[in-house]
């Protein structure tokens, strides 16, 4: 059977209002993967690209969510590690899981803001970092500590909001501004009451990402820039306007010395 909810070794910090706001958004989480289209192309195209991998590897999804990659990701025979700062999302995740077949090759664990808990007792083939580095106050932390925790050869997958995009400048314009959109019920995913924006610390290009994970030897292997309103769909895989980008990562492999 898949191991419960584990967290009996870890000291969990206070809930950051990012943390309690997952908290809240938990219980619709994997409704919100159904429903919506840029969620579903992210969860395709992540898919797709795993295609190439073989089976029994062993995957982290870092920011597990509600478990619904995990979950996909079942049938193909990984060793699946899922970790979460929410404890309303892990919940969610283990209730994702329990359908699953393979679910004994599932694992989860609750994470805490110093990246503490039993998944970093191994080491893994493939790491999934997908909507999370946004959200944290020091990201390049979580990239070093994903970095550490993959083996030579592995590959490391992270979706993350395009900066490049004029669309993400609108949508913070629009953010800056609801006090003219709220009375006429304009955007009221970017000018309601806690929205997602107001937890969103960062933006990323990824020339920025590759100042940060070249110098620790990761190569960029391929993007997958998406996510432009209906009338723009025709442009979202053009950097300028795709808000978001899904990026895959290689470690190389250590060399054997000729000694």
């Amino acid at each position: 059977m898949m191991n419960q909810l584990q967290d009996k070794h870890v000291e969990v910090s206070a809930p950051t209002t990012s943390v309690a706001y997952f908290d809240t958004a938990s219980t619709a989480w994997s409704l919100r993967y159904q429903e919506s289209r840029h969620f579903q192309e992210r969860l395709q195209k992540v898919l797709n690209w795993m295609a190439a991998y073989p089976p029994f590897l062993d995957v982290l999804d870092y920011g597990c969510g509600s478990g619904v990659l995990l979950k996909a990701l079942s049938a193909a025979g990984y060793n699946l590690t899922g970790v979460d700062l929410s404890a309303g999302m892990l919940e969610e995740a283990h209730r994702c899981m329990e359908s699953v077949p393979q679910r004994e090759r599932a694992r989860l664990f609750r994470v805490n803001e110093h990246f503490e808990s039993p998944h970093v007792e191994q080491q893994y083939d493939g790491i999934f970092c997908l909507g999370v580095l946004e959200y944290l106050d020091d990201p390049t932390a979580l990239m070093a500590h994903l970095n550490s925790l993959l083996k030579p050869g592995g590959f490391l997958m992270l979706s993350v909001p395009n900066q490049s995009s004029v669309l993400r400048g609108m949508e913070r314009w629009i953010y800056n501004n609801a006090v003219w959109f709220r009375p006429f019920g304009l955007f009221p995913h970017l000018t309601g009451k806690d929205n997602y924006l107001q937890h969103q610390r960062h933006q990323f290009t990824v020339k920025e990402l590759s100042s940060q994970l070249e110098p620790w030897g990761l190569s960029l292997k391929r993007t997958h820039f998406h996510v432009a309103p209906a009338l723009l769909k025709s442009f979202e895989h053009s950097p300028a306007f795709g808000m978001s980008v899904i990026t895959e990562w290689v470690k190389p492999t250590v060399k054997k010395s000729a000694f």
